[in-house]
């Protein structure tokens, strides 16, 4: 989570990484093409996907966040 004074790597809902990207990617707009370039996703994807692959709950892959 990027606060204004802080950067944290948990939500309310657990300290998982990947719960932490779905947070910072709402919501999901037309809009949400200028926020969300290309230079960032390709930083951002391999670390979201090593940590929903590497969940050991299954969670990350059985949610809708996986869409």
């Amino acid at each position: 989570m990027v606060w204004s004074m802080l950067a944290q790597l948990q939500t309310w809902f657990g300290n998982e990484q990947w719960k932490s990207y779905g947070i910072q990617l709402m919501p999901i707009t037309p809009a949400s093409e200028l926020r969300d370039n290309g230079t960032w996703l390709a930083e951002m994807l391999p670390s979201f996907t090593d940590s929903c692959f590497n969940d050991e709950s299954m969670a990350c892959i059985s949610s809708a966040c996986n869409t």
